[in-house]
Protein backbone atom coordinates (compact mmCIF):
# COMPACT_ATOMS: atom_id res chain seq x y z
CA UNK A 1 0.00 0.00 0.00
CA UNK A 2 1.47 3.35 -0.99
CA UNK A 3 1.31 6.55 1.05
CA UNK A 4 -1.64 7.95 -0.89
CA UNK A 5 -3.67 4.79 -0.37
CA UNK A 6 -2.76 4.80 3.32
CA UNK A 7 -3.89 8.43 3.60
CA UNK A 8 -7.16 7.67 1.80
CA UNK A 9 -7.82 4.67 4.03
CA UNK A 10 -6.94 6.66 7.16
CA UNK A 11 -9.47 9.31 6.12
CA UNK A 12 -12.14 6.63 5.65
CA UNK A 13 -11.41 5.14 9.05
CA UNK A 14 -11.44 8.50 10.83
CA UNK A 15 -14.79 9.38 9.19
CA UNK A 16 -16.33 6.30 10.79
CA UNK A 17 -15.24 7.09 14.34
CA UNK A 18 -18.03 8.85 16.27
CA UNK A 19 -17.32 12.59 16.31
CA UNK A 20 -18.77 12.94 19.80
CA UNK A 21 -16.08 10.71 21.28
CA UNK A 22 -18.41 7.84 22.05
CA UNK A 23 -16.99 4.34 21.76
CA UNK A 24 -17.33 2.03 18.81
CA UNK A 25 -16.28 -1.61 18.98
CA UNK A 26 -13.41 -2.86 16.87
CA UNK A 27 -15.51 -5.49 15.10
CA UNK A 28 -18.18 -2.98 14.16
CA UNK A 29 -15.59 -0.40 13.11
CA UNK A 30 -13.66 -2.97 11.05
CA UNK A 31 -16.82 -4.09 9.27
CA UNK A 32 -17.93 -0.57 8.48
CA UNK A 33 -14.41 0.31 7.37
CA UNK A 34 -14.13 -2.63 4.98
CA UNK A 35 -17.56 -1.82 3.49
CA UNK A 36 -16.75 1.86 2.99
CA UNK A 37 -13.28 1.08 1.63
CA UNK A 38 -14.78 -1.42 -0.84
CA UNK A 39 -17.27 1.22 -2.02
CA UNK A 40 -14.26 3.39 -2.87
CA UNK A 41 -12.42 0.61 -4.69
CA UNK A 42 -10.13 -0.65 -1.94
CA UNK A 43 -9.77 -4.31 -0.99
CA UNK A 44 -8.66 -4.19 2.65
CA UNK A 45 -7.62 -7.21 4.69
CA UNK A 46 -8.26 -7.50 8.43
CA UNK A 47 -4.48 -7.24 8.94
CA UNK A 48 -4.36 -3.96 7.01
CA UNK A 49 -7.18 -2.60 9.17
CA UNK A 50 -5.31 -3.54 12.35
CA UNK A 51 -2.08 -1.99 11.07
CA UNK A 52 -3.82 1.23 10.07
CA UNK A 53 -5.69 1.39 13.38
CA UNK A 54 -2.44 0.87 15.32
CA UNK A 55 -0.71 3.61 13.32
CA UNK A 56 -3.54 6.06 14.01
CA UNK A 57 -3.40 5.22 17.72
CA UNK A 58 0.39 5.73 17.73
CA UNK A 59 -0.07 9.13 16.05
CA UNK A 60 -2.66 10.14 18.65
CA UNK A 61 -5.52 10.36 16.14
CA UNK A 62 -7.40 7.46 17.72
CA UNK A 63 -7.60 6.41 21.34
CA UNK A 64 -8.11 2.85 22.52
CA UNK A 65 -11.16 2.39 24.65
CA UNK A 66 -11.67 0.04 27.54
CA UNK A 67 -12.30 -3.61 26.92
CA UNK A 68 -10.40 -6.65 25.75
CA UNK A 69 -9.32 -5.23 22.39
CA UNK A 70 -9.98 -1.57 22.95
CA UNK A 71 -13.12 0.10 21.66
Amino acid sequence: MDDRQADDLAAILLELVPADGSAIGNRKLAGLFREKAAEQGFDVTPEQFETLRAELIARGLLVKGRGRGGS
